[in-house]
């Protein structure tokens, strides 16, 4: 059984900053669940990524909060307990704030821009989306709170599908916002992101025609990748790159994106 969070969130008011920064490095009192298997140590800590916009019409999905995500949201609590501000506002602000911050977020506004996802639902540029249009927006993860696998943030290994931890969070949380938003459109960032939740979208009712999959995640990692989906590479593509495998997921995500207008 999965410990309520909202537990964890009201721990968050006792903390101090450099308690904020502890936690983050070495979970202890925000750690919510933990499995020791001889793969390695894998830890699931509490930020305050539980507010879900029911009125979304995009959600954007990633693996999980990484450290930098998880001690931005961590902050934001803070400045609204500091402020006195109701639970639910706390939560509201700490989502939009710490989600995909950092500079994955300018990587990801423009891959969301190319592939016309802002004409799609009515504004100007994905950027609006953590701006004046994030009523348009739901911003989540496969795993929704900060996990961790040997100390690293988690990065798709091992598989969700693989370890019975990994597949409660995401069949649990995950689940609970694909019944909600099953009428939204689901942006997944990157294949191992794709092999986490399908099975939990299909398995609550979203249909295919409203996911976007075969995407990229906006990391230095995929850099080379995302700049020759995007036409921005300049150069001739190394062999990480696979062109014929990208060149048809551009045209079938463009094509997808519009038609959703």
């Amino acid at each position: 059984m999965i410990i309520d969070p909202l537990m964890f969130l009201r721990r968050i008011e006792a903390l101090s900053a450099s308690d904020i920064l502890r936690e983050v490095q070495t979970p202890s009192a925000l750690l919510m669940d933990a499995d020791v298997s001889r793969q390695g140590k894998l830890e699931v800590a509490y930020a305050p990524f539980d507010h879900v916009n029911a009125q979304a019409k995009v959600v954007i999905v990633g693996i999980t909060p990484g450290r930098t995500q998880m001690e931005a949201a961590l902050n934001a609590a803070r400045s609204g307990f500091l402020m006195k501000l109701p639970e639910e506002e706390i939560l509201e602000r700490a989502k939009v704030h710490a989600s995909f911050s950092g500079d994955m977020r300018k990587e990801l506004v423009g891959l969301l821009d190319f592939i016309g996802l802002p004409k799609a639902i009515g504004i100007s540029s994905a950027a609006d989306l953590w701006g004046k249009a994030s009523s348009l927006a739901h911003f989540t993860s496969a795993l929704r709170y900060p996990t961790f696998f040997k100390g690293e943030n988690y990065n798709g290994t091992p598989r969700v599908a693989s370890n019975a931890m990994l597949k409660k969070h995401a069949d649990t949380w995950f689940g609970e916002e694909a019944r909600m938003l099953r009428e939204a459109v689901f942006v997944l960032l990157g294949r191992k992101v794709d092999d986490a939740v399908l099975p939990v979208l299909r398995a609550n009712g979203v249909p295919d025609s409203r996911i976007i999959s075969n995407f990229f995640h906006p990391s230095p990692a995929n850099r080379e990748r995302v700049q020759y989906f995007t036409g921005t590479l300049g150069k001739e593509p190394s062999n990480r790159v696979n062109r014929a495998r990208t060149d048809a997921d551009r045209e079938e995500i463009i094509a997808k994106v519009a038609a959703f207008r």
